[in-house]
């Protein structure tokens, strides 16, 4: 008997790093290889694609670049309208805005063309193209998939009706070192208390507010896990408040979820957030949280139950949230019982490449 034959399915990815890039290798570990073949188009910068090849999944590098630079990109969506010609997938699956306007140019190209599914990962950037881009991408998808609720504000009324909603979902570590032991794979101090964060350096990721929240708080360091941009500015700020001794920038560690058990507590200071991974390894690291008080984060942490949320741009409110679970170690005992079986119920990588998965077939079905 002739074996029915895989779906063909290429992911489209953008420049990714940090969350987006975990959750499409997340994806690449957990769709059911006997069902899919797999494939992924990604930008020639980062390690995702050396990350994939490792898991055995076909790469091809693009040129792929951000929507804020259009002109850039006209040159990866001709590539990709070609490796599509080629290659011939049932469904492309872009994640972001900005892939999934490179798809839905490169499909102009095609016939008949393949399925286009899009992933919303955050919001777009704020600007008049921005939001043009929006309906352009969200027009051309024959589905949509939000990681949070929040994001299907920027959709209209026909194009909510093919969005489906599918929380991030995370692969547990099989175990994490002792606290003593992340601490010192992270050249931090073992007599103190510590905050974490784990951010890519960017305006909208906060950290600058947890630079001001930080002086606030005598004896407490706190230890940033991420890299990117803002980096000489925090380090100047860092200066300008005398925290250089207690404000640890460690940059990029590709463990980063192994190693939260180092922190006696988690801060998420964003002004912007789609759905941070980080607040689901958190959880399931057992660490409290303290969040900017968003619509995103409100959806994965209940406060007063899994976590504190305060005003975002705040450092004397976020100051102060830290400072009262440090003055009340049961409630943050509290918050890491409770916010680990949340998550083990609710944000398992199982459920969400279950649920991707059967929107594959019902894609190609309806096709």
């Amino acid at each position: 008997m002739n074996q029915p034959s895989l779906l063909k399915i290429m992911l489209l990815v953008p420049p990714a790093e940090g969350g987006m890039a975990e959750h499409v290798l997340s994806l690449l570990r957990g769709l059911d290889r006997g069902r899919f073949q797999l494939s992924l188009a990604c930008s020639t910068r980062g390690a995702l694609a050396n990350q994939a090849k490792a898991l055995g999944v076909p790469c091809y590098l693009l040129p792929i670049s951000s929507i804020r630079n259009p002109v850039k990109s006209v040159w990866a969506t001709m590539q990709f309208a070609r490796l599509v010609g080629k290659e011939q997938p049932d469904i492309i699956h872009a994640h972001s805005w900005s892939a999934g306007m490179a798809a839905a140019l490169a499909l102009r190209f095609i016939r008949p063309h393949p399925a286009l599914l899009c992933t919303l990962h955050s919001f777009p950037a704020q600007s008049i193209f921005s939001r043009g881009t929006v309906n352009r991408v969200a027009d051309a998808c024959d589905k949509i998939i939000s990681v949070s609720r929040s994001l299907t504000e920027l959709l209209n009324k026909s194009q909510l009706e093919k969005t489906v909603i599918i929380p991030n979902g995370i692969a547990f570590p099989e175990s994490y070192p002792s606290p003593a032991e992340a601490r010192e794979k992270l050249g931090l101090p073992q007599d103190t208390a510590i905050v974490g964060a784990v951010a890519r350096l960017a305006p909208q990721k906060g950290i600058e507010v947890l630079l001001e929240a930080a002086s606030r708080l005598d004896k407490v360091h706190f230890a940033v896990l991420g890299e990117g941009p803002l980096r000489n500015r925090l380090e100047s700020r860092r200066c300008e408040l005398s925290l250089g001794d207690r404000f640890h920038l460690l940059g990029h560690r590709l463990d980063a979820k192994v190693l939260l058990p180092a922190f006696d507590m988690l801060a998420i200071p964003s002004l912007s957030e789609g759905a941070p991974l980080i607040a689901l390894e958190a959880m399931a690291a057992g660490c409290p949280i303290i969040a900017s008080r968003l619509d995103s984060l409100e959806e994965i942490i209940t406060e007063g139950k899994t976590g504190l949320l305060v005003n975002p741009a705040d450092p004397k409110a976020l100051a102060d949230a830290l400072g009262y679970l440090f003055a009340n170690p049961h409630i943050a005992a509290s918050f890491s019982r409770t916010g680990t079986e949340h998550c083990r119920q609710k944000y398992t990588l199982e459920q969400m490449t279950q649920q991707v998965m059967t929107l594959y077939d019902n894609l190609v079905a309806a096709r």
